[in-house]
């Protein structure tokens, strides 16, 4: 059938016309699907992750103020100084190795020890440990009672202060002279009145063997109502003052067996001519230079004050303390 020349073929005014198209169309058009998504130009590239995020941040920092930039920037400037000097100072891994040169790097000297003397430490203190004593099967509570820890127990009473060395030494037998001492060191070592009883028990003998008995000493109030049931301490007492009446820190007929302020006195300023400390308390050193041949009277004493005559500071009360106590 002839072709009417105003026919035109679907291809040529159709979707896959290639009327006016050059060779290379026909060749894109050949090799495209036609339902594939657009390509890109060529002309742009599209940006890294890396890009996206250099490009967001500075528009980010665009927005800020100039404040913030310079602080912000400060704040880089010194990181990037930190980095550099540590890069700088640690130590480098090339230069501790060795050279092969032939010469002798620095970590091949040997360093000459030092000859300055080095502190060495003072040794310390051994702690000697307290001996074990025997230990107390049964109070002692009887006068005439024998034990085998009674010599032990006579002598640690001497050593205190709490009674004389026995003329015919120390024996195993409780007598009253012991118990008496008991007594008294029970007093001084025990606040409850009803613990004086003069029985040695294990409270009593454990303290008594130990270092944190208290050693004998006179003070304020010995011989009033309440301790004067202890024949001993009265005695002690009224030595004391006419000791001091003798020495003349106390008026004469002031030895009452009461150790009170006119006492305490006296014995506070026997002690600061002394140099000893002035506490009015007559301890075991006070009362040895006190019946001692070296012990000086209250004109004497007055005149080689030794707390006066100390650089250290006195610890007696400044004022003068009158020898003779107001009636």
């Amino acid at each position: 059938m002839p072709r009417d020349d105003g026919y035109t073929s679907r291809g040529a005014t159709g979707r896959y016309s290639t009327a006016g198209r050059g060779p290379a169309d026909e060749y894109d058009m050949e090799e495209r699907d036609p339902y594939e998504k657009p390509r890109a130009p060529r002309g742009k590239k599209k940006r890294s992750k890396f890009g996206k995020f250099m490009h967001a941040l500075g528009l980010y920092l665009a927005q800020l103020p100039a404040k913030t930039l310079v602080i912000f920037g400060g704040s880089f400037a010194m990181i990037l100084v930190a980095v550099i000097l540590l890069a700088v100072l640690l130590p480098n891994n090339a230069r501790t190795e060795r050279p092969v040169d032939g010469q002798l790097a620095l970590s091949d000297v040997t360093v000459t020890p030092s000859l300055a003397p080095t502190n060495t430490p003072a040794p310390t203190e051994e702690m000697t440990p307290e001996p074990t004593i025997p230990a107390l099967t049964e109070p002692i509570s009887k006068s005439g009672t024998v034990s085998d820890l009674m010599p032990a127990i006579q002598e640690r009473l001497v050593e205190l202060g709490y009674m004389e060395m026995p003329t015919d030494g120390y024996t195993t037998k409780f007598g009253p002279i012991t118990k008496t001492a008991i007594r008294l060191f029970q007093m001084k070592n025990f606040t409850d009145y009803n613990s004086w009883d003069g029985i040695i028990g294990n409270s009593t003998y454990s303290l008594l063997m130990s270092s944190d008995a208290k050693a004998y000493y006179l003070t304020r109030g010995d011989g009033d109502d309440r301790t004067k049931v202890i024949t001993k301490l009265v005695e002690d007492v009224t030595d004391l003052q006419k000791r001091l009446i003798e020495l003349g820190y106390l008026a004469a007929g002031s030895a009452s067996g009461l150790y009170g302020n006119s006492t305490a006195l006296a014995v506070q300023t026997f002690q600061e001519y002394h140099g000893l400390q002035a506490d009015g308390i007559a301890g075991q050193e006070t009362l040895k230079l006190i019946y001692s041949a070296d012990a000086m009277d209250a004109t004497t004493g007055k005149a080689n004050n030794k707390s006066k005559m100390s650089p250290t500071p006195s610890t007696s009360p400044s004022t003068e303390v009158s020898t003779t106590p107001a009636p």
